[in-house]
């Protein structure tokens, strides 16, 4: 009985990390996400650089999608170029873009300092410049979204939404012919699982629901 499990854990005299990640699991079982959360809580204070625990904590302020809570645990967390990269992630998923393209910034930076495969390095660094990108197309700075692109394209030469994504800076700056061209020659060459995702970001953003009508339909 979960619930019997977490009073026997509650009247202990002295719990542990590992007692209150273990109140937190049972909570999260029984969906009572700001109990695990307050649990997770309670672990942190007795073990503040705990990365599992924060990692944890994060994910579960995610669930419930309180995007500030997230990026507080972050900022108690040592500066790696990890805890920026998903630091910027929660920042976009605030739309706080400005601290997305920060983060992203200091990720790469930290990411240079790192001694790694070439090829993990490379394929980590493509990701954040591309993140960098997308953030600052949302801060409609098009010129500083296209060099991070170009820096993605030299870290990783065959990704193939890259197209896609500087036709989305075309058609924000107004040049449809080139934004068409640039969709559809990602589309031609775009597995299902691209295809999807390219569709979804057109339909989300009213912007571009011409792109997508004329990228996806009128094939002439």
């Amino acid at each position: 009985n979960l619930r019997a499990a977490i009073d026997d854990l509650q009247r202990l005299a002295s719990p542990t990390v590992e007692d209150y990640q273990q109140i937190s699991i049972i909570f999260e079982r029984l969906q009572e996400i700001p109990a695990a959360i307050d649990a997770l809580h309670q672990a942190l204070a007795l073990s503040p650089q705990d990365a599992r625990l924060a990692e944890r904590l994060v994910m579960l302020y995610s669930q419930q999608q309180d995007w500030q809570s997230a990026r507080d645990v972050i900022a108690q967390m040592p500066h790696s170029w990890r805890w920026q990269q998903w630091a910027g992630d929660l920042a976009v998923n605030a739309e706080d873009f400005p601290a997305a393209a920060e983060h992203y910034e200091q990720a790469l930076a930290l990411l240079e300092q790192q001694q790694l495969a070439p090829d993990y390095h490379a394929a980590m660094a493509a990701r954040l410049w591309l993140a960098l990108g997308h953030a600052y197309r949302q801060l409609a700075d098009f010129f500083a979204a296209a060099s991070a692109y170009d820096e993605a394209e030299r870290c990783m030469p065959d990704e193939p939404l890259l197209p896609f994504y500087r036709g989305l800076l075309a058609w924000l700056q107004q040049d449809a012919p080139q934004a068409i061209a640039l969709c559809r020659h990602a589309l031609d060459r775009a597995n299902e699982t691209l295809r999807e995702e390219m569709r979804t970001t057109l339909q989300a953003n009213p912007t571009f629901m011409n792109l997508f009508e004329q990228v996806f339909y009128n094939l002439k």
